[in-house]
């Protein structure tokens, strides 16, 4: 693997470190502890939808339905922060004609 291609791998892997760090400002506590669970992070396997709704008092509907706004809005802060590197790079010349 070439240098430049390390480079690209590592700008996108700092990206997508601070989309993480900043998704815990982005998404409510209820919305957090929800991905946690479905995704088993901090327990021993992911939760079922039912099961979650149980905990929180809101039914597996509701709770996929926070599931998706959640991850929509960690999708949108991602895109939103490669944009944001993508304007602030110097620019290498490789787009010009």
């Amino acid at each position: 693997m070439n240098a430049d291609a390390m480079k690209e791998i590592g700008a996108t892997l700092t990206m997508v470190e601070r989309a993480a760090k900043e998704s815990k400002a982005i998404l409510d506590p209820r919305e957090v502890e929800i991905i946690k669970m479905r995704l088993g992070i901090k327990c021993k396997k992911p939760k079922t939808l039912s099961v979650i709704g149980k905990k929180f008092g809101i039914s597996r509907e509701r709770v996929r339905e926070i599931q998706n706004a959640a991850k929509k809005k960690v999708k949108n802060r991602l895109r939103y922060c490669v944009m944001l590197e993508e304007i602030q790079a110097p620019s290498s010349g490789k787009n010009k004609p």
